[in-house]
């Protein structure tokens, strides 16, 4: 779906009409340089913004207000691209059409009070709200290691990218929570508003003219303040690969697989190494991977590789047994061998054109992802959908040959239990 830039004082908005959906949704963004020391007051802060704000100083009067206006929903999430670390708010609301002259009013102030009025220096409610914030934000870190795969994955991330900004986990980190003060979150908050830069997002069936002036009435004092932090990192290659271990209590050993993967063009990115993961590890029970190591050779539960084209990386993930261990690496290497010469058919990136063809279809089915895609082609060099899904059906085997060329074995991550044979 393609929005309509709309340019007001100092900003602008992305208005993308559309009947597609009962819910309307209005996102807020902020973009800033990714930096390892406030990665964790970034996290809490944002958890600490949509947990109440000044006038609605407690969870329960936020949600009550929330719930008057027709159930309307908030949430925020922070994610990191590149050298980018952005904030993003969205408000979820009922079409206004549906409602009296006032709605779209209330709904755009509130989003705003969220954002701009933070309950701090508010007593007793300010220090309950942050110490509910701090104390949910405590168990989530404490719980990652709860779930094998997510915890080894990510700390893999950590040490292949442990000489770049890849390598700062967007969880942030437990013993930097454990220091933060309300004050900390103050000080950090106003380089949010002063330091970075802001983006406003809005889809649904909601009249231009009333939506523009209640943004342009509640917003008016953003500022815009260009960074021009980079898109892409670029991680070593190792001149070996490194082999690690790590023993924990888990009931299935994990395996996980770092490769550096320099792409070059903005196609061989966004499309050709798309189709190429799809047909080596991405494509469910048609991928390679899961063929070899899981259904001939059942050494494994669970298999796949994916791709991070802005960290330029691909990764593999398998659950196995540890004793296994030798056989799947040989197995996987031999996998990744065949896309480089070539051995997979025109049939399977027939196949893989189809199945991708439509996920990019279904990206239009809600507002949440249409504009979640919007946001990727005006920042991070992306297609919009029909250009790409066209690219798609020109992809060559050469094409996916010169991406299978490219990749690059850089370490090795094995998380198992305490016995020597494995867990399984």
């Amino acid at each position: 779906m393609k929005g309509e830039i709309i340019k007001l004082d100092n900003y602008t908005i992305n208005y993308i009409k559309t009947n597609n959906f009962k819910n309307c949704q209005i996102q807020f963004v902020f973009k800033e340089k990714l930096k390892v020391n406030t990665i964790t007051c970034n996290s809490l802060l944002l958890d600490f913004l949509v947990y109440s704000s000044y006038n609605y100083p407690t969870r329960r009067e936020l949600r009550n207000k929330l719930e008057y206006l027709y159930n309307s929903n908030i949430y925020g999430k922070i994610f990191k691209i590149g050298e980018n670390l952005f904030h993003e708010y969205d408000l979820y609301f009922l079409n206004p059409k549906y409602c009296d002259k006032n709605y779209m009013d209330e709904v755009v102030k509130l989003f705003s009070e969220i954002i701009f009025n933070p309950n701090f220096d508010n007593g007793d409610y300010s220090k309950k709200a942050f110490e509910i914030c701090k104390n949910n934000y405590r168990d989530y870190l404490i719980s990652l290691k709860e779930s094998p795969a997510e915890y080894a994955i990510k700390r893999s991330v950590m040490i292949f990218g442990e000489e770049s900004l890849t390598g700062i986990t967007i969880d942030g980190y437990l013993e930097e929570l454990e220091k933060l003060t309300i004050g900390d979150l103050k000080k950090e908050y106003d380089v949010l508003l002063n330091n970075t830069e802001c983006y406003i997002y809005i889809i649904g069936n909601i009249n231009k003219k009333q939506i523009v002036n209640c943004v342009n009435k509640y917003f008016k004092g953003i500022k815009i303040n260009k960074n021009n932090n980079n898109l892409y990192i670029h991680n070593k290659e190792r001149k070996e690969v490194l082999y690690l271990e790590e023993k924990s209590s888990v009931k299935q050993d994990t395996l996980v697989i770092f490769y550096n993967l320099e792409l070059d063009s903005k196609k061989e990115k966004n499309i050709d190494a798309i189709i190429f993961n799809y047909i080596f590890g991405a494509g469910g029970l048609t991928s390679k991977l899961y063929d070899k190591v899981r259904e001939k050779h059942s050494l494994c539960y669970v298999i796949y590789s994916a791709i991070n084209c802005y960290d330029n990386y691909l990764y593999i993930y398998a659950g196995i047994n540890k004793k296994d261990k030798e056989l799947c690496m040989k197995l996987i290497d031999e996998c990744l061998e065949e896309m480089i010469n070539g051995d997979f058919t025109i049939g399977d990136i027939k196949d893989s054109v189809k199945a991708l063809k439509n996920a990019f279809k279904n990206i239009t089915n809600s507002s949440e992802s249409a504009l979640n895609y919007r946001f990727y082609i005006d920042f991070c060099e992306n297609y919009e959908i029909e250009d790409r899904i066209s690219l798609l059906e020109k992809v060559t085997k050469e094409d996916i040959i010169k991406v299978a060329k490219k990749v690059k074995k850089n370490m090795v991550f094995l998380l198992c239990g305490d016995d020597e044979d494995g867990n399984n």
